[in-house]
Parts: structure tokens; C-alpha cells; sequence
């Protein structure tokens, strides 16, 4: 049987990557730390709670069944003053 090929587009912060292989393609589905700077003047004085959500979808295709799943992270609390 012939080698075959799966060509996929992954679009990371709404910007499409078309990687060049499987290990690509996995590091930038998989292995990501994403920077979010908040300026606490946006927030304001007070305690705050921040937290992150994470949601990956795809839909069924002749290589995987639909999926989809959504994990939170644990709530931090921050009090900014003046």
C-alpha cells in the first residue's frame, strides 16, 4: 500500500500554520505557552479573579472522528491597589 499524506491547516491565535509534519503539527496543536498581558488600569482597583479556558474542536474526517473538548485552569486572586 502507498505512504499516504495528511496536509492540515492549524490556525493559532485566528493565523493559519500549515506544518511541514506530524511532530510540527503536534507542537503547535500541543505544546503552546501563550503570553496575555492585562494592564491593571483595564481592571481597576480590588480583587480580581483571573482564570483560562481552553476549547479544541475538529470535525469527522476519513482520518479521526469529531471532537471536541474545553478544560479550565484553577482560578488565581489579585488585589490591585490605588
Amino acid at each position: 500500500m502507498a505512504e499516504k499524506k495528511v496536509w492540515v491547516q492549524i490556525s493559532k491565535n485566528f493565523e493559519p500554520h500549515i506544518p511541514m509534519n506530524q511532530v510540527e503539527a503536534q507542537q503547535l496543536l500541543l505544546d503552546f505557552d501563550e503570553k496575555i498581558d492585562i494592564k491593571a488600569s483595564e481592571l481597576g482597583p480590588g480583587k480580581h479573579k483571573i482564570g483560562a479556558e481552553v476549547y479544541v474542536s475538529w470535525f469527522k474526517h476519513d482520518y479521526a472522528e469529531e471532537f471536541d473538548s474545553k478544560t479550565s485552569s484553577k482560578e488565581i486572586e489579585i488585589e490591585i491597589t490605588k
